[in-house]
């Protein structure tokens, strides 16, 4: 697990410069992703991330109440899914911020 002080830079440096953050996690990161609830790729970091792949914010709320558009996401999981098949993205305004999945990160490596 990230401590705070990591945390803190890592959100700052993804901030600055976007593309470099997801070019190559570090290995910590990459040992300890979870599995997007949206896409299904393994790329989420922590409790409350976002995945680079669907721009999908990972929400407990939102995630065991699947129609529901509370929380940080502007539309329901189910939506978001729908979305991410049809556009590759959670939201249209999020197109430009994804990436395609990497090699690592595939649904395959359950």
């Amino acid at each position: 697990m990230m401590r705070h002080v990591e945390f803190v830079e890592t959100f700052f440096r993804r901030l600055k410069d976007p593309a470099a953050y997801w070019a190559e996690p570090s290995s910590e990161i990459l040992e300890n992703r979870m599995k997007c609830t949206c896409c299904g790729y393994f790329t989420v970091e922590g409790i409350s991330s976002i995945c680079p792949v669907c721009f999908w914010q990972k929400d407990v709320y939102q995630e065991t109440h699947i129609d529901d558009d509370g929380g940080p996401n502007n539309v329901s999981l189910l939506e978001a899914m729908e979305n991410y098949k049809s556009m590759g993205a959670v939201e249209e305004g999020f197109i430009k911020n994804v990436r395609p999945p990497r090699q690592d990160e595939l649904i395959s490596r359950i």
